[in-house]
């Protein structure tokens, strides 16, 4: 736009002209040049934040992914973290008993809403037999009532074909606690003097040959005196969280150090 202003303006002094058209010339062109200049830094200035929304668009999209990915690691890290207190918190209570065990994950529950049983990925192959105790470090869990080369079936406490002889351990007095399908049990068939109270301890007895004595089950959160016959009742909250088994103890015998003394 410059040069057609410069060279308008040489023409008309090259033809003689009396008097100057310059001054016009500009007048009239400089309005035009100027919205001329104007339009096309807006045109410029209009691709180039295109061309940055491009940009930013890119961007936002690596921003994206990569937030996926540290979401994704930070759950993977988290559980690995949780499965490693739980795996230490094992070890203690495996350390800590006087029997032989064999760790085990639970990898599977029946589908059925009958039946209180988990599958675990131990099997003959690991010396596991049917009848032995499952134990977690919160409590008893249950007995493993069916075994292939690879795998087991737990029967929990919680079953209603469950049964476990307990004792109360403040007052020693002993009954049998029966499974319900859900988390609080009914102790049965103490004795109507037992002295019973809730918040007291259950453990098992020992009595039977299947769960070792001293094993912690529950707290009574409820006495019924109004029992069957010459028996009250009662109901246990049980310690372990059947819902939340991930990792059990499966008690295969008592060590030697335990057998010798």
């Amino acid at each position: 736009m410059g040069c057609s202003l410069f060279l308008i303006t040489f023409n008309v002094k090259k033809i003689g002209v009396p008097f100057s058209l310059e001054p016009y010339v500009i007048a009239f062109l400089t309005p035009v040049q100027s919205l001329v200049t104007k339009t096309v830094r807006q045109v410029s200035s209009v691709w180039d934040r295109y061309l940055d929304l491009l940009q930013v668009e890119e961007e936002n999209e690596l921003l994206k992914k990569k937030l996926q990915q540290l979401t994704v690691e930070s759950h993977r890290h988290h559980e690995i973290e949780k499965r490693y207190q739980r795996l230490a918190k094992l070890l203690d209570f495996k350390a800590r008993l006087a029997y032989e065990t064999v760790a085990a994950e639970v990898v599977a529950r029946d589908s059925t809403s009958w039946y209180e049983v988990v599958i675990i990925n131990r099997g003959t192959r690991d010396g596991i037999k049917n009848g032995m105790a499952v134990v977690a470090p919160e409590g008893l869990v249950g007995q493993v009532f069916q075994v292939s080369p690879h795998g087991s079936k737990v029967l929990l406490i919680t079953d209603f074909r469950s049964s476990v002889d307990a004792l109360i351990q403040r007052s020693r007095h002993s009954g049998i606690l029966i499974g319900s399908s859900r988390e609080i049990c009914e102790m049965k068939y103490l004795p109507m003097n037992a002295d019973v109270h809730p918040g007291d301890w259950v453990i098992s007895s020992g009595m039977g040959g299947i769960f070792p004595k001293g094993l912690p089950i529950g707290r009574i959160v409820r006495v019924n005196k109004k029992g069957r016959g010459f028996f009250q009742e009662a109901e246990v909250a049980l310690s372990v969280d059947m819902n939340k088994l991930e990792e059990v103890l499966v008690i295969t015998g008592k060590n030697e150090e335990s057998a010798s003394s």
